[in-house]
């Protein structure tokens, strides 16, 4: 498989045709007719003008598209533009068909600010736009990280819309830059940071982030050509010295999808190496992946006799690349999905293939937005004659789920999840790794991994669990793109010793919003199960692997501790009073309470397997670099500080310090700076708490909104909730089911902002189970979660608006349903007013 070098942008493929249907017309001249729906969008709306409030909006969304020399049948650049298509962007807006799929949506309060501004004749209003000064130029400090990050691919005839070459390109897309920036989809680069340290890296660091939305919001000045300086890396240019085709082109039959295994020819008459590979598919709108395999001469027989059998080139072969009921154990070339890249595999090591061998290409092609064409794909080769280590690619997911219901995905299901821990197993003998000296019973190098997922992927992760009971996060994705699949390649080799485990996890979302559209109509939500097509699922890793080297494993220094902040983030805003999420990514140390030492574990403090297993918790310190000033201790992945009320605006920084049983520093930190504003300057917003900590009441069960959740016996003495610094917590090792009630200490209209904030420590219970916990407000259901037992702490910083009027002495109903020994803590539940 190949090493990720080249950058691969994403295409917002977008048919003029369906733009023009979308919009609601085109043409010239004027277009001043807004519907009686848009009119009476209601709501005050007599500060609303182009400038300062429509105009972010549309420069963000539609001019990306909808620009000048654009795929988009017209302009929307300028207030001329957008004013003589009112009708249309009314249309749009209320039919929902703008932005279309593929793009990020509107919120609801964007699109209600729109529907309202041209409700109210789309006024123009004041045209000198507002804008804050930086110290940043594009010459000077821009232009590199666009170019590093951005232009290979956003320039001409590669695969991204538009160009970003120049000041003017940049200058003209701005406000969609800075969106994408912001929300942080662009530079795409789906692992989570600060985990396993990763080769070619596409995302920006928090400093290069920081320059380039102050540069934006700023005004984007040009500054002097003569201030760039750049000492950009280029990758590796490749020569690759063969390409290998299909014999002839194929052109799919079964319809949506097919897989079908081409027989390619090898044309070498020596044993080469391959080390360096790129897949080059040529019908790209069907091809939806392809695995390409080396079949050894001596592995043939079954290849060639299914060939050409049904009339056709190739063979059917969904499943493994092989002939039904002939499973041949093939060797990975490399494989290809939309979002990988290419290049050179890791230094010194490559792909074996002997002369007469075969390619087979497992084709899995998809039609349901395209009609069948031919295709005739090819792979890009660079072969040497020799290197110091042989490989292969193994492949690790669990057997069982490839059976019937063996991994169920229920129809209209948001948040589901199965997960698989164990060796490889009889795997590894299928992939044939004992040829290339790669065996469980011996250490051996992991190089990199390949996650695979269909469209419903939410996320999915590969973890190393050491036998010591060290745990490693090799690979973390919390938001699955099926866009952007790649292999991910380790900056050092990790090597897997016999007693290790792996533990894969993967979550999927079955619900109506993210089904697939075939043909512009999105399809239902049903029942969904591993499979090989596209309406099927999968979970599945793939590892380039290799022996690992003698003299290594003499040497070898298994990863440190690492820790980094994931929340708040660099820069983030608050308010004196407020509680800041803190969540931790923390690698290679395994948190917990402090007095337990190891005794948790089975072992005591002397013991061989207690001095290796890596244990402990953290300290949090604000503004202080001395360990011995006040700070929090914690054992959780994620916790919540309140910020003082009295505290000065500005810049604080948060410092966390990770420790041992014995409260001695790792020597690993990390730190974060937020900035605190002034309340009084926060123009007037007042907070105003909804309840009172001490006022909870137990509901009964006659009065229970959910009472169909209701245990036969529930068990929750009084000690089993209390107020825990002005919070309250909940035991749920003591309560299994708890109704909690108390009236509203404000009014609240419809349309408030409400924020709650909620946060749980590691959930866990002898069996898989839910927890589900729910606020409502006024016989209003507000804020529902249901969380799948186990999983580590989360963290809830939620406002929504209200969507009922509140009057004060109305109900506010608390409700948490779990199972297991956890703990759950209400912080708080307020109004914006």
């Amino acid at each position: 498989m190949p090493v990720a070098s080249v950058i691969k942008c994403k295409f917002f493929a977008l048919a003029a045709v369906v733009l023009v249907s979308a919009c609601g017309g085109s043409g010239s001249g004027s277009d001043v007719s807004v519907s009686a729906a848009a009119l009476n969008a209601g709501g005050a709306s007599d500060s609303l003008g182009y400038h300062s409030d429509a105009r972010p909006i549309i420069d963000s969304r539609c001019v990306t598209c909808h620009s000048k020399d654009s795929v988009a049948p017209f302009s929307l650049d300028g207030y001329a533009a957008v004013s003589s298509k009112r009708s249309a962007l009314a249309y749009s807006l209320e039919s929902g068909s703008m932005p279309p799929p593929g793009f990020a949506a509107l919120t609801d309060a964007e699109r209600d600010l729109l529907l309202r501004w041209l409700g109210d004749g789309a006024p123009e209003g004041d045209i000198t736009a507002p804008r804050t000064s930086t110290p940043y130029t594009y010459h000077g400090h821009v232009r590199k990280i666009i170019d590093e990050r951005c232009a290979n691919c956003h320039t001409p005839g590669e695969i991204a819309p538009f160009s970003l070459n120049d000041y003017q390109s940049v200058y003209a897309v701005r406000a969609a830059i800075a969106h994408q920036v912001k929300v942080r989809a662009m530079p795409p680069w789906p692992p989570t940071p600060h985990y396993m340290p990763l080769k070619n890296s596409r995302a920006l660091d928090e400093q290069e982030r920081a320059v380039l939305m102050s540069w934006l919001e700023g005004g984007a000045p040009e500054g002097s050509p003569n201030d760039y300086v750049t000492e950009r890396n280029e990758p590796p240019t490749i020569d690759y010295n063969l390409t290998v085709t299909l014999n002839e082109p194929y052109t799919p039959t079964e319809i949506p999808d097919e897989y079908r295994c081409l027989v390619m020819d090898w044309p070498l008459e020596e044993t080469v190496y391959v080390d360096a590979v790129a897949m080059v598919p040529d019908a790209r709108e069907e091809v939806h992946h392809v695995i390409a395999v080396v079949v050894d001469p001596e592995k043939l027989g079954p290849i060639l006799e299914a060939d050409g059998a049904d009339g056709k080139p190739g063979f059917p072969c969904w499943g493994a690349p092989s002939p039904e009921g002939n499973l041949v154990p093939p060797r990975t070339l490399t494989v290809w999905a939309p979002g990988m890249t290419a290049g050179y595999l890791p230094e010194g090591t490559g792909v074996r293939i002997d002369p007469g061998s075969k390619i087979v290409m497992q084709m899995h092609y998809n039609t349901s937005n395209t009609d069948p064409v031919p295709d005739q794909s090819s792979i890009n080769i660079h072969y040497v004659e020799s290197v110091e280590r042989e490989a292969v690619t193994l492949f690790f997911l669990n057997v069982d789920w490839y059976g019937s219901g063996g991994m169920p995905i229920p129809a209209d299901d948001p948040h589901v999840t199965h997960q698989h821990t164990g060796h490889f197993g009889f795997l590894m003998g299928f992939s044939d790794a004992g040829s290339v000296g790669v065996s469980e019973d011996e250490p051996f190098a992991i190089h990199s991994a390949f996650m695979h997922q269909h469209v419903l992927g939410k996320s999915t992760s590969i973890e190393l669990l050491r036998e010591d009971g060290t745990e490693l996060m090799l690979v973390d994705i919390r938001d699955w793109d099926f866009d952007w699949q790649d292999e991910y390649v380790f900056e050092e080799e990790v090597i897997m010793y016999p007693e290790d485990r792996l533990r894969l996890t993967c979550t999927w979302d079955n619900s109506a919003p993210k089904q697939q559209f075939v043909d512009g109509k999105q399809l239902e939500p049903r029942y969904v199960e591993f499979g090989e097509g596209t309406y099927d699922e999968m979970c599945v890793n793939y590892f380039y692997v290799t022996r690992a080297k003698p003299s290594d494993l003499e040497s070898y220094q298994d990863f440190p501790p690492t820790v980094a902040f994931s929340q708040p983030t660099a820069g983030q805003v608050f308010a004196p009073g407020d509680y800041v999420p803190i969540e931790l990514l923390i690698n290679a140390l395994q948190l917990q309470e402090p007095s337990a030492g190891h005794v948790l574990h089975g072992h005591s403090d002397t013991d061989e397997h207690a001095k290796r297993h890596r244990t402990g918790h953290y300290h949090l310190y604000m503004d202080s670099e001395d360990d011995s000033a006040d700070h929090l201790t914690r054992w959780e992945s994620s916790t919540f500080y309140q910020l003082p009320g009295d505290i000065t605006p500005g810049e604080h920084t948060f410092r966390v310090s990770l420790r041992d049983d014995n409260h001695e520093p790792l020597g690993v930190e990390s730190r974060v700076t937020i900035n605190v504003t002034d309340l009084a300057a926060n123009q007037g917003q007042r907070r105003e708490s909804l309840v009172d900590v001490n006022a909870w009441q137990p509901r009964s069960a006659t009065d229970d909104s959910l009472a169909s959740h209701r245990p036969d016996q529930v068990n929750c003495p009084p000690n089993a909730w209390y107020e825990e610094d002005g919070a309250l917590e909940v035991e749920t090792g003591y309560c299994n089911y708890l109704s909690l009630v108390q009236t509203s200490q404000v009014a609240v209209s419809s349309g408030d902002m409400l924020h709650l904030v909620l946060w749980h420590g590691q959930l866990n219970n002898a069996e898989p189970a839910e927890a589900h916990v729910a606020v409502s407000i006024a016989g209003q259901r507000v804020f529902e979660w249901q969380v799948d037992i186990p999983s580590k702490g989360g963290i809830y910083d939620v406002e929504v608006p209200s969507p009922v009027t509140v009057a004060e002495g109305d109900e506010v109903e608390f409700h948490l349903h779990n199972h297991g020994y956890n703990t759950w803590t209400l912080l708080s539940l307020e109004a914006k007013l």
